[in-house]
C-alpha cells in the first residue's frame, strides 16, 4: 500500500497539472548513492550504502507566483553513527532513518526584489549556503554545524523540515532574509509527521540574514534563535534543572579568482557560534577551497575540493564530561571534533557526476576514547531536469 505521504505529494502535483497550459512548469528526479567505508579507527571499520531520490515539479502560475512540490526516498543508511562515532555528518545524504515522504510544498509570491515564501521550506536551500561548498559530501560543510545541533530536533534543514514563512529582499548588490517557523522540525521517529503541528511548547527557530554580493563574492552574517526553553548543561548529575534560550550567529563568504590559465578557483570560510548553556558545541570553523578543472582544460567542469572543519566543545559541556568521565578514569583531553576531507567530481556529462573521497576525522565526537577515523567513499550523482 502507498504511504500516505506520497499519495498527499501526488495530490499536490495533480492539482497543478491542470494549470499546463496556462503557466511555465519544470521538473526534476535526481537520484544520489554514496558508498562509504570507514577503513581504520572510529568504532568500527566497515562499509554501508547510502542513497536518495529526489523529486520535484514547479508551476509558475504567473510572473507573481510560483508553486513548488518534492518528495524524498531515502533507504536510511546511518554510517556516520554506527561505524564512524563523530557528529558531523560523513555524508550529506545520510537520514538516519528509512524514508518516504514529502519534502517541500510552498508557495512564493512576489518578484526577484521583494518575495514572500510559505509552506514546508528546507531553511538550507537560502540561508547560510555557498555554491563552493556544496561539492563536499560531509553535511558540516553545507548548513554549519553549530546551527545543525541546535533546537529540539535541528533546524528545518534535511531530512526534516517544518512550517513557516521566509521574507527576501534584494537590490543593488545587498540581501535581506527573514525566515519563521515552527520550532519542531519534523519528528525523527515518525516520518508522516510533516512539521506543521504548530504550538506553544515547541516554540518557534527565527533566522535571518544580511549579504553583500558580487559577480565573484559574497559575504553574509546570519543570526538564529529558537523560542521558549532549553534545559541547559548540567555540571552534576544530581544538580538541579535549569533553562535557558537557545541562539547563536554565523559569518560566511567565498570567494571566486580567476587564474592565469583561465581556470576558475573558489574559496571559502565560515565561523559560527551558538549559546554554550544549552548547546554542547559552541564554536564552529570551516574553511576549504575548490579548483575547477583540475587537471585538463578538456575536462571544464571536473572539481577538485579540500576543506577542514572544527566544531569545538562549550566550556560546560567540557566541564560535565571531565565531571563525569573523571569517576571512571576515562576522562578525555579532546576539546573539539575536526573532518579533513579531499574530494574529486569526474563530471561525466551534464547530468551525471562520479566523485571518490576521502575524509578523516580527528577525535570523533571530541572525545578521544574513539581512535580517529579514515574513511573512503564513493559518490554517484545523477540529475534528470524535465
Amino acid at each position: 500500500m502507498l504511504k500516505p505521504t506520497l499519495l498527499t505529494t501526488g495530490l499536490l502535483w495533480s492539482l497543478l497539472a491542470p494549470q499546463t497550459c496556462l503557466a511555465n512548469e519544470n521538473g526534476f528526479l535526481s537520484y544520489t548513492a554514496d558508498l562509504l567505508a570507514n577503513v581504520d579507527g572510529g568504532i568500527e571499520t566497515g562499509y554501508r550504502y547510502v542513497d536518495l531520490f529526489h523529486g520535484g515539479y514547479a508551476v509558475e502560475l504567473s510572473p507573481a507566483l510560483l508553486l513548488h512540490a518534492s518528495a524524498i526516498y531515502a533507504n536510511g543508511g546511518n554510517f556516520t553513527t554506527d561505524l564512524v562515532g563523530d557528529d558531523q555528518t560523513i555524508g550529506n545524504i545520510e537520514s538516519g532513518t528509512p524514508l518516504a515522504r514529502l519534502y517541500e510544498a510552498w508557495a512564493e509570491i512576489g518578484s526577484e526584489k521583494v518575495s514572500l515564501k510559505i509552506g514546508l521550506y528546507d531553511v538550507g536551500s537560502e540561508f547560510d549556503a555557498l555554491e563552493s561548498s556544496s561539492l563536499f559530501l560531509n553535511g558540516t560543510y553545507g548548513t554549519g554545524f553549530d546551527l545543525v545541533q541546535a533546537g529540539r530536533t535541528g533546524p528545518s534543514i534535511y531530512p526534516f523540515l517544518s512550517f513557516g514563512a521566509r521574507a527576501a529582499f534584494r537590490h543593488d548588490g545587498t540581501a535581506l532574509r527573514v525566515a519563521v517557523l515552527d520550532g519542531a522540525a519534523g519528528d525523527p521517529d515518525d516520518s508522516d509527521d510533516f512539521g506543521v503541528d504548530l504550538n506553544a511548547e515547541d516554540g518557534m527557530f527565527i533566522i535571518g540574514e544580511i549579504e553583500r554580493y558580487a559577480d565573484n563574492w559574497r559575504v553574509f552574517a546570519g543570526a538564529w534563535s529558537f523560542t521558549g526553553d532549553f534545559e541547559k548543561i548540567a555540571q552534576t548529575p544530581q544538580a538541579p534543572p535549569d533553562f535557558g534560550s537557545n541562539s547563536g550567529f554565523y559569518v560566511r563568504g567565498e570567494y571566486s579568482w580567476t587564474l592565469r590559465d583561465g581556470r576558475s578557483l573558489s574559496t571559502f570560510a565560515r565561523v559560527g557560534l551558538a549559546d554554550r548553556q544549552v548547546n554542547v558545541y559552541e564554536t564552529f570553523l570551516s574553511t576549504g577551497m575548490v579548483l575547477d578543472a583540475p587537471f585538463s582544460h578538456h575536462r571544464p567542469n571536473d572539481q577538485m575540493g579540500l576543506a577542514v572543519a572544527r566544531a569545538g566543545l562549550g566550556e560546560p559541556e567540557r566541564a560535565a564530561r571531565a565531571i563525569a568521565t573523571g569517576f571512571n578514569g576515562l576522562a578525555s583531553s579532546a576539546t573539539a571534533e575536526t573532518n579533513i576531507e579531499l574530494t574529486y567530481a569526474f563530471a561525466l556529462s551534464d547530468n551525471f557526476v562520479l566523485q571518490p573521497d576521502i575524509q578523516y576525522t580527528i577525535d570523533p565526537g571530541a572525545t578521544d576514547n574513539i581512535d580517529n577515523a579514515l574513511v573512503f567513499g564513493f559518490r554517484i550523482g545523477a540529475d534528470f531536469p524535465f
